[in-house]
């Protein structure tokens, strides 16, 4: 019991500690309840800052490089959400949560039409609380694809023709998990904001996207 809940709070998002477990916290008043996170084995709602920024400056490196090279204009950012059911029993069942991170892979191939063998850049993020509340089990993956692929020493754009078909893409997914998926979403950005006096200006939308999902509680950087 602790009614100091908000410096708790507080604590735990400047904690620099690189994984916690959560443990259920009930105030005096017996009326509220919420998860807290203390140093241990499990996952935390925040990570590292640091770590965060190396993350995200490092996958924008690549961007930025095959942007150059001219093999890419545009990449892809994706968030599949699942049934509060399925939500929040991955959030403590690993099995569960990598079978669900396996299952997107594949059909995030599929949708870019390359193999499972392939070399094509997909960075998935697991989130494990809810991005409006951060004191609420909520299991999502937050996937960027850059659509290029590398075989043979050589980048090659793998990107789709226009836009991807939303209702489609939820229905691959439905199919490979067994269960109806929450309306997923799928929006692609532009490498480059605009250019200006022949200068290239980078599209901040996108970095800052991929920032805010690198704040998840693991991830896949398939090089």
């Amino acid at each position: 019991e602790d009614t100091q809940f908000s410096l708790k709070r507080e604590n735990f998002l400047s904690c620099n500690s690189d994984v916690t477990f959560a443990h259920l916290l009930t105030l005096k008043d017996g009326k509220k309840a919420a998860r807290v996170y203390r140093c241990g084995n499990k996952y935390c709602f925040t990570c590292r800052d640091k770590k965060r920024k190396k993350i995200a400056r490092k996958i924008g490196d690549c961007i930025k490089s095959l942007y150059s090279q001219g093999v890419i204009d545009r990449v892809w950012r994706f968030q599949v959400t699942f049934p509060d059911s399925i939500a929040e029993r991955a959030v403590w069942d690993r099995r569960l949560a990598d079978s669900l991170l396996s299952k997107t892979h594949k059909v995030i191939r599929k949708v870019f039409g390359v193999s499972s063998r392939s070399n094509i850049g997909i960075s998935a993020f697991i989130h494990v609380i809810g991005d409006l509340d951060i004191f609420k089990d909520r299991f999502h993956i937050h996937i960027l694809v850059i659509p290029c692929e590398y075989r043979d020493g050589k980048f090659f754009n793998v990107d789709v023709d226009g836009l991807i078909d939303i209702e489609s893409f939820r229905a691959d997914l439905s199919r490979a998990y067994g269960f109806d998926v929450i309306n997923p979403q799928v929006k692609y950005f532009p490498v480059v904001y605009k250019k200006k006096n022949g200068q290239v200006v980078w599209n901040r939308k996108l970095f800052h996207g991929i920032e805010y999902d690198a704040r998840g509680f693991g991830h896949t950087f398939l090089k």
